[in-house]
Parts: C-alpha cells; structure tokens; sequence
C-alpha cells in the first residue's frame, strides 16, 4: 500500500501498527467498492501498479448510545487469487542486439504475453525469467539478478518489473554470459509469473525477492540538456516550444532515482517540472529565479521529461544537468562469492519445470533460437 497524500481526505490507518492504510468509508448498504488506486495531484487515481499484491480488510464503524465511535476489529484478510504460474508456453520471448565481443555474448530479450491465466489473461509481477541450466560448463551468466551463473545448483533469475496485459510485451532485459572461447552453447529457461486463479487455487503473494547487494553496484548516468525558452506566459504553458519546452529522456538500465539541476545564464524566472510519460507531474521547482531542481523515483526503461516552463516574457537560455542513479550488475563478477543463487532465490519446484524454453547460442553467427520444450 502507499502512504495517503499529507492533505486529502481519509488520512488515517494503522500504518505504523498492522501496516494498512486507509482506502475509503462506505454505508452499511453498499456491498462492494472499487480502488482506483493512490490519488495523487489533482485527486486523479494513479491505479493499481500491480492489483494481486494488495491485501484488504475491512472494518465496522457504529454510532454507540454513549454518542461514541466503536471500531470493530479487521476482517480476515482478503486478495484478488492468484498463483505463480509456469508461463512459458503462454509467453514469446523475443531476441535483438545480438552482440559477442572481450568474451562476453549479449542480446536484449523482451517478453510478450500471449495471454496466460483465467480471466482477461494479465500476468502480474514478480514475472521472473530463470535459467536453469546451460550446456557447457566454461559458460555462464553474467549479470542475473539473482547473483546467480546458471549451473546447475545457481539459478539466474532476471525479473521483468511490469505487469503485462495478454498481447502487451515487456521492456528489454539486457542478457549477458561469459563465453571466453566462444563456444556453442544451449541453456535452458522457465518463465513464471502471477495469474489470476479460481480462490481454491490461490496461494500468498510472494514479491521479488531482495535485492543481492553482492554483485550489484551504485552508479550514476549524467547528461546535459540545452534550450531556449522562446517567451513566457506567466506559466500558463500555452505553446509548446514557445512558452515552455519539454526535454525528453530515457531511463537507463537500473535507475531507480533521478536529479535535475537547472541553470541559466540569462535567464530571469523560469521553472521546471518532471514529468512521467503519460503527463503526471513528479516533481516541480518553482523559485522566483532560473536555478531549479527536481528529484523523483523512476524505473528503468521508461521515457521522461522534463518541462522548462518561462515566466519572465523573454527569451531566456537553459543547461540541465540530469544525473540518473542506477544499481548496476558488476558484471566482472560471475555469481555470488559462495557460488550460491544468492538473493534468496529458491529451487525451481517439480510443478514449475513441466516446460521449459531452450535457447541454443552461437557465438560466431552471433545468433539465438528458441524452442520451447514440452
């Protein structure tokens, strides 16, 4: 669940206590209610990132005699079912990139859902990629999340952090081994995910596991923009181009949080928003000079901008300096210093190996193939 917006109705809940939030109060006749998910800004829904991982209770409010409030104690927990589920014959994977140089064989790899799961066929998150063996003993992976080399005994698992509607494909994962001979090599892969499933199928959400700071580094990705703000119109942004200008950007592989540092060297008033790429405002800096900064969270893989927005009604020069911060894979390193899968990756089960999709690698050609084995 996420913390209420300081401001906005119903900011109460046992947050601090049993770890539930409050969602809404309904009368005693409505019988249902439906979350849109966190309202943020102006009181728009953000939606349900990932709706099989919200648990709900549900309590009683009474007027008593006394003209006090009673509160019952929480319901028995309650979830939408669902199961992690082998997808591999429910899903595409598909290959580009292909790259083989200083030994190590890469390609970009995306997941498309074909439509797995009853109901309207989503797969929720965690959606993990796991290989669980790889033919030649000399080869093995480089930068799974799980720390993990692919042997036998190491699974390396890769997560896909989306949920994907049925004909929706993922962002790239970007898979990279160490082949030092260039070998021939097979390895094969499981993907599993959450499906929605009948109640008497359902089992506990169980998230990604933690990350295993073992093979993982802090890094950072900087970039400078440049731009003119043609005019200004007391921020009403009323012409793109004109009285603001939007600087696109693409996150980096392992961002999770980015800094925006404005400045001008003729600049009077100018201010800057970071925005998502579906217009939501992140972030907003909003002094009475032409030196701004914004800071949000952001995922991997995904396109923002940011807004410069001119006030002063003259033409005013911009420099943003970006500075994305990324955990990268040391990819120096193959799999955890024990050797172990690392980043409490558990076993794959015997239910969850009744497919698997093999990939056969060629170094030389620089080309894979993929067949899913029944």
């Amino acid at each position: 669940m996420n913390p209420p917006v300081f401001g906005h109705e119903y900011i109460d809940g046992d947050g601090t206590t049993d770890g539930y939030l409050h969602v809404a109060y309904v009368k005693a006749n409505q019988t249902s209610y439906s979350d849109s998910g966190f309202i943020e800004g102006a009181f728009v829904p953000r939606g349900l990132k990932n709706p099989v991982s919200a648990e709900y209770v549900v309590r009683a409010l009474n007027v008593n005699s006394n003209r006090q409030v009673g509160v019952s104690s929480n319901s028995t927990a309650a979830a939408a079912p669902s199961k992690a589920f082998n997808v591999s014959g429910k899903t595409q994977a598909t290959i580009s990139n292909v790259s083989f140089a200083n030994g190590k064989f890469e390609f970009d790899q995306t997941i498309k859902n074909l439509g797995a799961g009853l109901f309207d066929g989503t797969i929720y998150t965690p959606v993990e990629f796991r290989i669980t063996s790889i033919s030649n003993p000399t080869v093995t992976v480089a930068n799974a999340d799980s720390c993990g080399t692919g042997q036998s005994g190491s699974p390396a698992s890769f997560f896909y952090r989306e949920k994907l509607l049925a004909g929706q494909t993922s962002a790239p994962r970007r898979l990279v081994f160490n082949d030092p001979n260039a070998q021939l090599f097979t390895f094969d892969a499981v993907i599993t995910a959450r499906v929605q499933v009948a109640p008497a199928s359902a089992t506990r959400y169980q998230p990604e596991p933690t990350t295993n700071f073992n093979c993982f580094e802090n890094r950072t990705h900087v970039a400078s923009f440049d731009g003119i703000v043609p005019g200004g119109d007391t921020g009403l942004q009323l012409v793109p181009g004109v009285t603001y200008v939007d600087v696109p950007f693409t996150s980096q592989e392992g961002a999770f949080g980015v800094i925006g540092d404005m400045t001008s060297s003729l600049g009077v008033d100018m201010d800057l928003q970071l925005l998502d790429s579906a217009g939501r405002v992140l972030n907003s800096s909003l002094t009475g000079s032409a030196n701004e900064r914004v800071a949000a969270p952001i995922e991997p893989y995904r396109n923002y901008i940011y807004r410069v927005i001119g006030w002063a009604g003259v033409v005013q020069d911009f420099n943003i300096q970006s500075t994305q911060y990324l955990l990268v894979h040391q990819t120096s390193t193959a799999g955890t210093p024990d050797g172990g899968a690392g980043g409490g990756i558990t076993p794959p089960s015997p239910e969850t190996l009744i497919s698997l999709v093999r990939f056969s690698i060629n170094p030389i050609t620089r080309t894979v193939t993929v067949q899913l084995l029944q």
